[in-house]
């Protein structure tokens, strides 16, 4: 099997449960899922409350200097908490959710938001791919995710949530051949704008 850099994936087992590993852009996949039903159950469990809301706020003062013109927040959960802060903000921006919105009209973005999103999806690649189309000339995907550079991965906790499925390091899209480039990133976001 290979990545979608084309390079053969090495096979490996964390936590008693089983990845494969690219050895030249490093993202790191879980082979099991749960299924679509399992998924919806889990989120449904979230806790969406003031405390959420706070969060979202310092999420949103976090990526704010990279926002531009009409957003979607894609993988927005039940709420859609961050897109009702960038409409009250002055912000217009759409939301989407597999489980929750799916029904998304086609349009185009200046930005696309993937909010604790990325490491959720089976097939990052091709979703990351297809968002590229939804984009302007120079449109933005801003992504938030734990990257995994010097974890102890037999003790990280980010691999216990059943739901994460994808993992990346912090030069993981650079390798991507997406028409993507990296503008900017700090911890644990990830700003790609469209060449």
């Amino acid at each position: 099997m290979k990545c979608s850099c084309e390079i053969e994936l090495k096979a490996l087992y964390i936590q008693k449960n089983k990845y494969t590993l690219c050895p030249k852009c490093g993202l790191l996949s879980k082979i099991s899922s749960l299924s679509m039903e399992e998924e919806r159950k889990r989120y449904d469990l979230h806790q969406w409350d003031g405390n959420y809301v706070i969060y979202m706020q310092k999420v949103y003062s976090e990526i704010k200097p990279w926002v531009q013109g009409y957003c979607l927040d894609f993988g927005c959960g039940k709420y859609h908490t961050l897109a009702n802060l960038l409409n009250e903000d002055g912000i217009p921006c759409a939301y989407y959710d597999l489980h929750y919105y799916p029904n998304q009209e086609v349009e185009i973005y200046d930005t696309i938001l993937l909010i604790e999103v990325f490491e959720h999806l089976k097939e990052p690649y091709d979703v990351l791919k297809s968002l590229i189309s939804k984009l302007t000339a120079s449109g933005r995907i801003i992504i938030k995710t734990k990257p995994y550079d010097g974890q102890n991965l037999d003790h990280w906790w980010y691999l216990r949530d059943e739901t994460h499925m994808n993992f990346i390091l912090k030069q993981t899209f650079s390798h991507w051949e997406l028409n993507l480039k990296m503008i900017y990133q700090k911890g644990d976001i990830f700003v790609l704008k469209r060449i």
